[in-house]
């Protein structure tokens, strides 16, 4: 029998966390007996990402109806797995006549209200076979949830710690960090308020070693700001990284100073480290970071005080760490997240079945 033919599509050309999920998805597929999987994205940055992953990948030149429609000619797919709000919008302008998953994994503000993207995806949200959230913090948020809800399938994100692991220990490093932030210099991830909230250490901790890992638009604003700040010896940018996760591990603590967040998935990969997490409460950061093994932390003065507590309190610090370790456990997911989204492929195949 053949395999199920699956094509995850992406808006962005770049890793980040969406894409981080759908290639930890297309491996563990590719090791079923019934599912194979194929990385659709504009070309960029990501193909050699993808190759270094073994992850099957279909470059197209823009995310465009034309360009869905050309991919799926060419595989002939099963199933269309589009990933967040733009991607699914697309595929269903599209025309395509398959069935649509929308996984959606950001909460962007935009979804509280109605406004022409609000309005849009629900309307498209009629022709999605199934609709997956990554945390109920999206349903809580979004204004048209209750007329979608019989769609959704809430199930996280996979977390495999294993890897997480393993990929710290491929590459030693000499440089050891108070503070790291992972994640895109984009508005939503607030990079310039973490450099705000090192500034203001740097008062008490003037040798203070930051580490900033990720790219995005916001990358020249906040070397400008670093400068402003005269913090250009505590703070090295290192840009995007395919394996952050020795510099991760050689860190004292993680600061997420997110607008938003759907998951939160670097913070379960700072906790499987051994790193307590100090978060905004946004998204579905609120149902993974706690006070007993991080901090929610609202005001910057928040911010600073914790850290001032963990840099200066060794004892502090360690019980946070082993008190990470012991709590991620309970998001080591991976083989109960890939036979929930089996699931979801089984139900719908067998839906277009019946049909």
């Amino acid at each position: 029998m053949n395999k199920c033919l699956v094509l995850h599509i992406l808006a962005s050309n770049k890793y980040s966390g969406a894409e981080n999920v759908a290639t930890t998805i297309i491996s563990n597929m590719n090791r079923t007996d019934d599912y194979k999987g194929v990385y659709v994205s504009p070309r960029g940055s990501i193909e050699k990402t993808l190759k270094n992953m073994n992850v099957k990948y279909e470059g197209i030149e823009k995310l465009t109806c034309r360009e869905i429609r050309r991919v799926v000619k060419k595989l002939n797919p099963d199933i269309i797995h589009a990933h967040d709000f733009r991607t699914s919008i697309i595929c269903w302008l599209s025309g395509i006549k398959l069935p649509i998953i929308s996984h959606i994994h950001n909460n962007p503000p935009w979804i509280k209200k109605i406004n022409p993207l609000s309005f849009m995806y629900w309307i498209s949200s009629y022709r999605y076979s199934k609709i997956i959230l990554v945390s109920d913090a999206i349903i809580k948020e979004y204004i048209f949830a209750k007329s979608i809800k019989n769609k959704i399938y809430i199930i996280g994100n996979p977390n495999n710690l294993d890897r997480i692991k393993v990929l710290s220990n491929k590459k030693d490093i000499e440089e050891r960090y108070d503070v790291i932030f992972i994640g895109r210099l984009t508005k939503q991830k607030n990079p310039l308020r973490f450099i705000d909230i090192i500034s203001e250490s740097s008062k008490e901790f003037p040798l203070i070693k930051v580490a900033m890992i990720g790219d995005g638009e916001l990358k020249e604003e906040c070397e400008d700001h670093i400068k402003e700040r005269k913090l250009t010896k505590n703070i090295k940018l290192f840009g995007f990284l395919d394996n952050p996760y020795a510099i991760l591990k050689h860190s004292k603590v993680m600061i997420m100073t997110s607008d938003w967040e759907g998951y939160g998935l670097v913070a379960i990969e700072a906790m499987s480290l051994g790193i307590p997490v100090l978060a905004t409460p946004v998204g579905g950061l609120v149902d993974i970071v706690d006070n007993e093994w991080g901090r929610i932390c609202n005001s910057n003065s928040e911010f600073v005080e914790e850290l001032k507590n963990l840099i200066l309190d060794e004892w502090y610090l360690k019980s946070k760490s082993q008190a990470s370790l012991k709590k991620v456990v309970d998001f080591d997911n991976l083989n109960r997240y890939m036979s929930n989204l089996e699931s979801i492929y089984l139900k719908i195949n067998d839906d277009r079945n019946k049909k």
